[in-house]
Parts: C-alpha cells; sequence; structure tokens
C-alpha cells in the first residue's frame, strides 16, 4: 500500500476536479449570460486552459487546511511510538543472537552499542530470569534487546535498552530526576519507558507488579 501523504492527497483531489471542455464552457457561458444562452465566444478566445487548473487549485485550499489540521489533531507522542514498536517486536520474539543469563556476557557480544547496557533493578530481580539477547532498533536507533523469563509463571519479557538523546525522547521519565516510569498501552500489552543512568529503557509489562 503506498503511503499517504498531504501532497499526494491535494493533487489528486485537483485533477479529480478539473473541468472537461464541454463542462469548462457551460460554466463560462452562464456566468456570461445569466438565462443560461450560450455566448459565440469560445472558451480557447476568451479563457486559456490553465484557468482550470486555477479554478481547481483555489477550490482545494480548503481541502488541504482540512486535511492539516485533521493530521495535526493525529499525531501520536513519542512514547506511543516506541510502545508500538516495542510491542510488536516482542509479540514476534525473534530467535536470540546470544544466550546467558549474564549480564557481562551480553555486555561483551553487544559491541557495536555506542553505550554501555545499564544493570537496571529488574535484572537483579530474584524472581526474573535473564535468557539472552540479541539487537535491535528503537525510532531507528541501534538498540539492545534482552528476553527475560518469570521464574514463578513462566512468562516472557523483553527489555530494551536504547541510547538516550533528549532532544528525541524529550518527554521519557528520567529515574535521576525522581520522575516515574511511564506505562504505555499498545497491540494489547502496557509497556513502561524510562530514562536511567543516560540509557532509555523499554520493557514489555504483561506480568509485572512494580
Amino acid at each position: 500500500m503506498s503511503k499517504f501523504t498531504l501532497k499526494n492527497a491535494v493533487q489528486k483531489h485537483i485533477d479529480s476536479i478539473e473541468l472537461t471542455d464541454v463542462q469548462f464552457r457551460k460554466l463560462v457561458d452562464i456566468q456570461g449570460d445569466p438565462h443560461g444562452i450560450k455566448s459565440e465566444t469560445t472558451r480557447s478566445d476568451r479563457y486559456p486552459r490553465t484557468y482550470a487548473k486555477i479554478f481547481g487549485i483555489a477550490a482545494t485550499l480548503v481541502l488541504a487546511i482540512s486535511i492539516g489540521l485533521f493530521y495535526s489533531n493525529q499525531q501520536i507522542t513519542i512514547d506511543e511510538e516506541i510502545a508500538f514498536e516495542v510491542s510488536n517486536n516482542h509479540l514476534k520474539l525473534k530467535p536470540l543472537e546470544i544466550h546467558s543469563h549474564q549480564l557481562n556476557d551480553l555486555s561483551r557480544y553487544f559491541t557495536l552499542l555506542d553505550f554501555k547496557l545499564v544493570d537496571t533493578k529488574i535484572l537483579n530481580d530474584p524472581n526474573w530470569e535473564l535468557l539472552g539477547g540479541r539487537y535491535c532498533s528503537v525510532q531507528g536507533n541501534t538498540a539492545a534487546q534482552l528476553r527475560l523469563k518469570n521464574k514463578q509463571t513462566g512468562v516472557i519479557e523483553t527489555l530494551y535498552q536504547a541510547p538516550y538523546y533528549a532532544s528525541q525522547f524529550n518527554n521519557a521519565p528520567i529515574l535521576e530526576n525522581n520522575q516515574s516510569p511511564i506505562n504505555v498501552y499498545a497491540k494489547g500489552m502496557s509497556v513502561k519507558i524510562w530514562v536511567e543512568k543516560g540509557v532509555l529503557f523499554a520493557l514489555t509489562n504483561n506480568d509485572l507488579q512494580n
């Protein structure tokens, strides 16, 4: 499916409302004679063909403004984009590239990251077991996807660590500033998002209680 754009919509509308020669002649004749009597002067004598385009362009100004206002009101937040991306990847559960219960092993594997993996709280929770990880991306940034398993319920969750850029993720809560992680729903699950030690975290949250 081709991507919808405002430019495409406007151009399509312009093309759709361009008058045919017959339609244009009738319109001009009616405007020139209130009784609808045809004028002997032809369209080519009095009006260039581009006037039809001008009429179309003028008519689409309102359409363009309406579409622009509609899409400006439909824009999703960066948190929602992250949650959708993370939940979508979680549901696929692609094979791990490295299997290990130790974060140090994963740190040695993820050499292409431009940040160091952070030993966050859940990785030290005795109820959760680190299974391994694989490369992924979060909003176009190379990231690490770590997989966790709840020892009691068997539920699998994914923990994402990605580079944090304030200009890109300006609404993400920062733990060091006493801000609590936020939960965003996407694709039937909750995703917990926060920043810790300069790294962006996203954690699928199907079975977590904190």
